[in-house]
């Protein structure tokens, strides 16, 4: 599968860092961070690169020549003006005539790319697939949504409504697109994949989401380029990856994470107790998955159904802005023996 990469970006987000030097050429740990992409990419087994540029393209191109140093092919489209993430995209239409890999040029990503394609080969038709996750900082990403095949049912687009509560599921910028995904671009427009093409692919074709407790983080800001390069460090993006057994707590909800209440089916009725989520953001930050369960039985009494009570975790999940797994007893084996729990334990 050829692999694009979205380079095109100034990172005006990381000040004076990228003044004389383009964001994708940013060192993380002595190197940057479009090697570490590169080198990811082989792992996995892609040898044909595209690389969609605009700012400081010269820089990038004297770095990455023809790919050969890393065993790739790369090629080079350059935007004349900027196009935004999909109108960069259109301009690769005639090379991409089947589907194809989409990575931001701006994340540090190591995960079994096998997986992720194989998931999307075994859809019935899908135009798109994204790569999806919890992350620390909910209120300023693309949210997605989606039901129990996968099939995306609803994208949310950054700035969200402050009067809803929404699942911390992240689009993390890691694609698989059909080319069917260029009826919905315009050659020559500045279009952005997450406001302005992937919100109307939810009614209108085969949409899906891949969730994954693999790395992925974007280093788009000061801190999280520290953030980054302190993971890369300690040796945490390997140890992420879904080919390496991780440790798992299981945490019930009611009486451990918030007050018990009887038959709770209401939002106003979970109140978490209040070292909750100091204990819980530190858990985030080591190796172990955090995984809560909770049994439910209003849903069993026909006292509230499965909806309502995943709204009620929407309540906690957003606002605790933490990497948590929610699951519910009576789905919880079929999940575990299904691809939706992406990590060994």
């Amino acid at each position: 599968m050829k692999a694009v990469i979205l380079a095109g970006g100034k990172g005006t987000r990381l000040g004076s860092l990228t003044e004389q030097i383009p964001k994708v050429l940013l060192p993380i740990a002595g190197k940057p961070v479009l090697e570490f992409q590169f080198e990811w990419l082989v792992r996995e087994g892609v040898s044909e690169v595209l690389l969609l540029t605009g700012h400081m393209t010269n820089k990038i191109r004297a770095h990455c020549g023809d790919g050969s140093k890393w065993g790739l092919r790369i090629s080079f489209i350059e935007e004349a003006a900027p196009l935004g993430t999909a109108g960069a995209l259109k301009e690769a239409e005639d090379f991409l005539l089947e589907d194809f890999l989409v990575v931001y040029g701006d994340v540090l990503v190591d995960m079994d790319l096998s997986a992720f394609i194989n998931f999307h080969c075994e859809l019935e038709d899908p135009c798109a697939t994204l790569m999806v996750h919890p992350n620390d900082h909910p209120h300023d990403s693309d949210l997605v949504e989606f039901d129990k095949q996968f099939r995306i049912t609803a994208f949310h687009g950054k700035p969200h409504d402050p009067n809803r509560f929404y699942h911390n599921q992240v689009n993390a910028a890691v694609y698989i697109l059909s080319p069917r995904i260029f009826n919905y671009l315009q050659r020559g427009v500045h279009l952005d994949l997450g406001r302005d093409v992937f919100p109307h692919l939810v009614k209108s074709e085969r949409f899906y989401a891949y969730p994954s407790a693999e790395y992925l983080k974007d280093m788009g800001s000061p801190d999280r380029l520290a953030a980054v390069e302190a993971d890369v460090l300690s040796g945490k993006v390997k140890r992420h990856h879904r080919r390496n057994s991780r440790p798992a707590v299981f945490l019930d909800r009611d009486g451990v994470l918030c007050h018990h209440v009887d038959f709770l089916r209401d939002l106003g009725g979970l109140v978490l107790f209040e070292d909750v989520p100091a204990a819980l953001s530190k858990l985030n930050r080591s190796d172990f998955l955090a995984i809560v369960i909770t049994n439910q039985p209003v849903v069993a009494r026909g006292w509230a159904d499965e909806a309502q009570v995943r709204e009620i975790h929407k309540k906690w999940r957003h606002n605790l802005e933490v990497r948590v797994l929610v699951l519910m007893p009576f789905i919880f084996v079929r999940i575990i023996q299904t691809r939706d729990f992406r990590a060994k334990i």
